[in-house]
C-alpha cells in the first residue's frame, strides 16, 4: 500500500469537486468521463508505450487527472508568488510520463463550457417555419460560433499554460504572441520548452552558442525529416 498515493487520489477528487459545477459534479460521467473515452484511441497514441488498462479505467484515470490539472492551474492567475506545494506540483508535472495531452484538457473545457442543458432554448415554432434561405444563414452562424468556441477553448487552456509557466521557469520566455499563442502543443511540457528555446536569437548570442544552437537546430531538422 502506498499511503501517499492515497493521499494524492483523496487531494485530486476534492479538487474535481471544487473545480466543477455542482449539477457537473453530479454528471461527471456523462458529461466528461464519456466523452474522454471517445478519445481513447488519439490518447493512447500520444504514449509510446502501450497501456495496459481497459479504456473505461483509461477514461476514468484521464478525467480526474484532467480537471485535478486544470483546477491547479487555473490557481496561479491570482498567486503573486510560489509556495512549497506549488513547487511539488511543478516538480510532478514537469516530468515527461506525467503529461496530460491537450486534447483531453480541451475536451473537459468543452464539456463543463457548454450551456447547462434546458439553459438555452431554441427558437419558437413560427421562426422554425421560415424559408430555407433563413435556416441556411442559422447554419453558417451556428458554424461560426462553434469555431469561436473552439479558438477560445485553446486560448483559455493557453492562458492557464502561460500563467504556469511564468511562475516556474527560471530561464526567460518569449513575449511573441505567434508562439505564446501556438496551439499545436500536444501537452504542458511542449509549451513550456517552446517558450524557452524560442525565446533565444542566433544573433544576440557569442560565436560559441551560435554554434552550439545552430547544431542543435540542424539535430532536430534532421530528426525530423528522418
Amino acid at each position: 500500500m502506498r499511503p501517499d498515493l492515497d493521499e494524492m487520489n483523496r487531494r485530486k477528487l476534492e479538487a474535481v469537486k471544487i473545480f466543477l459545477k455542482p449539477e457537473q459534479y453530479r454528471n461527471f460521467k456523462s458529461l466528461i468521463v464519456d466523452k474522454v473515452k471517445e478519445l481513447e484511441p488519439s490518447v493512447r497514441a500520444c504514449y509510446s508505450k502501450y497501456l495496459d488498462i481497459d479504456g473505461d479505467t483509461l477514461a476514468w484515470i484521464m478525467s480526474i487527472d484532467g480537471v485535478y490539472l486544470l483546477h491547479r492551474l487555473s490557481t496561479y492567475r491570482y498567486k503573486g508568488s510560489v509556495d512549497s506545494e506549488d513547487r511539488k506540483f511543478a516538480q510532478d508535472i514537469a516530468m515527461l510520463e506525467n503529461q496530460m495531452p491537450v486534447i483531453v484538457l480541451e475536451e473537459i473545457l468543452k464539456a463543463i463550457q457548454a450551456p447547462v442543458e434546458g439553459e438555452v432554448q431554441g427558437a419558437d415554432d413560427d421562426d422554425e417555419a421560415g424559408d430555407g434561405e433563413d435556416e441556411e444563414e442559422d447554419d453558417v452562424e451556428e458554424e461560426d460560433e462553434s469555431e469561436n468556441e473552439e479558438e477560445n477553448k485553446e486560448k483559455k487552456l493557453n492562458r492557464l499554460f502561460l500563467s504556469f509557466c511564468k511562475a516556474h521557469t527560471p530561464l526567460g520566455l518569449t513575449d511573441k504572441a505567434g508562439i505564446l499563442g501556438d496551439t499545436s502543443n500536444p501537452h504542458l511540457l511542449s509549451y513550456m520548452y517552446n517558450l524557452i528555446v524560442k525565446n533565444w536569437s542566433l544573433g544576440d548570442q557569442s560565436p560559441e552558442v551560435r554554434i552550439l544552437l545552430g547544431s542543435a537546430r540542424l539535430g532536430s531538422a534532421l530528426v525530423e525529416g528522418a
